[in-house]
């Protein structure tokens, strides 16, 4: 059974060697929680993004809609599959979780895409989940 709400969340993508914030929200999300893990949904303007997460405890799922599809999926120490869809095809990459942590109101991620088996590029997601603060205090 799953329990949906709205929370307030900041995330965070950046690219490790440049420093490069590739992606920055702040705003509500979606979130639907189970025993087994939680979806955070949310729509990223002005970059008309839908993106969706899903977090378990030792893995992480990411669909970002845009102007491509991109779908990657995660899990510490294992190297997983990466795929990106456009209107010219899909180019399948090859990622390798360095560290997954999530907690009730956090989740970390670094993770480096791999060219030939090699590290091309390294990333960091951080995703904050803001405590909703009762008005009437």
């Amino acid at each position: 059974m799953w329990n949906t709400m709205k929370k307030k969340i900041s995330m965070i993508q950046k690219h490790c060697e440049s420093g490069e914030i590739l992606l920055k929200y702040e705003g509500e999300a979606q979130f639907e929680e189970s025993g087994k893990g939680t979806v955070i949904r949310f729509c990223h303007r002005p970059a008309s993004a839908d993106v969706e997460i899903r977090a378990y405890l030792d893995a992480m799922f990411l669909t970002n809609q845009s102007e491509t599809k991109s779908r990657l999926s995660f899990r510490e120490g294992h190297e997983t599959r990466a795929h990106l869809e456009s209107e010219f095809g899909t180019i399948s990459l090859q990622v390798r979780t360095r560290k997954y942590e999530k907690t009730q109101d956090r989740i970390y991620l670094h993770y480096a895409i791999l060219d030939n088996g090699r590290v091309c590029d390294t990333f960091e997601l951080k995703i904050n989940v803001k405590e909703e603060r009762d008005e009437s205090d």
